[in-house]
């Protein structure tokens, strides 16, 4: 620890000291006094257990039982349960610790972040393992079953874990990170968090099920259309890859009037129209023969028999 931190932790435990100047403490030498007055820490208590530290100007503070109008700023606090300071990012950036010889924003004083970014991981995981445990893994039949919640994971790769995230509970988590749950936490974090998951699961426990059975499912369907080389998602997405790079290609569809064979601009086949794709993107000729000759304004990836670009055959059903 070094030295700056340990008379921080000092005074913070030092009940008869309130004001902590930090203009000597930033770089090699004492930094000139900033604007009117020099600033230091001010101590103000959270809880029984947590110390907070806000900056403050020497002066104002020296006149604040005249005046009673003090501005200050909170940057962290801390902790008698495990006698460590707990910083938000912003105290880095603070003139006081700048650092002359590197020419850079410092981190003089040892800390660790703020607790509730912790917190929060922890009950996203904690709740993740409650519902793994009581859900079963679905059984889903690809071919017949509606699959469409995964659509977008498939086609766009949007896939999120099956889990409860962060930011599922980052709402939900206000309740639970009020000062005493703070102090709870850093005084007793198994304690905190069996609270925490009896109380979320108690009050909306079916919400987050729901969140988690529907990322399970999407998870089950992704991993059969892994083995399923023929199946129309499987087919689409292969030919979104051929398409690829290209400007123009020439597609031969499947009609009740024999074969029609067209050409398209390559992006009206991409992995964004998800396996039903639109005369509109033929090329001008073409599009009204389409519409107005043969009526198709939609077409299928099951109604393509293939794909050809300069001749040569990318796609084929």
């Amino acid at each position: 620890m070094n030295e700056l931190t340990q008379k921080v932790i000092d005074f913070c435990k030092d009940s008869k000291q309130i004001f902590f100047p930090l203009d000597t403490y930033g770089g090699s030498k004492p930094l000139p006094k900033l604007g009117y007055s020099r600033r230091g820490f001010i101590k103000v208590p959270i809880t029984q257990n947590i110390i907070g530290l806000a900056v403050t100007a020497e002066n104002d503070f020296a006149e604040l039982a005249a005046t009673l109008r003090v501005y200050m700023e909170f940057y962290g606090y801390y902790s008698v349960h495990t006698g460590k300071l707990y910083f938000n990012e912003n105290v880095k950036s603070m003139a006081e610790f700048w650092d002359e010889k590197a020419g850079r924003h410092g981190r003089y004083l040892e800390y660790e972040p703020m607790p509730c970014e912790q917190m929060t991981t922890a009950l996203s995981k904690a709740l993740t393992e409650k519902l793994t445990a009581a859900t079963p893994y679905p059984n889903v039949d690809v071919l017949n079953d509606d699959i469409n919640i995964a659509k977008e994971a498939f086609f766009y790769g949007e896939i999120q874990p099956a889990a409860i995230l962060p930011e599922d509970i980052r709402q939900l988590m206000k309740k639970y990170t009020k000062n005493s749950d703070t102090e709870l936490y850093l005084a007793q974090p198994d304690v905190w968090l069996q609270n925490a998951v009896d109380g979320i699961l108690a009050q909306h426990g079916e919400t987050l099920s729901g969140i988690f059975q529907q990322r399970l499912t999407i998870q089950a369907i992704l991993k059969k259309l892994k083995g399923m080389p023929q199946h129309p998602w499987t087919r689409a997405d292969n030919l979104a890859s051929a398409v690829t790079g290209k400007t123009t290609v020439t597609v031969t569809v499947k009609h009740a009037d024999g074969p029609l064979t067209f050409r398209m601009k390559a992006y009206g086949l991409g992995c964004g129209f998800a396996g039903q794709y639109s005369s509109e993107h033929a090329v001008a000729g073409d599009k009204h023969m389409l519409r107005d000759q043969y009526h198709l304004n939609i077409f299928g990836i099951d109604d393509i028999q293939n794909v050809t670009y300069n001749g040569k055959v990318i796609f084929s059903n």
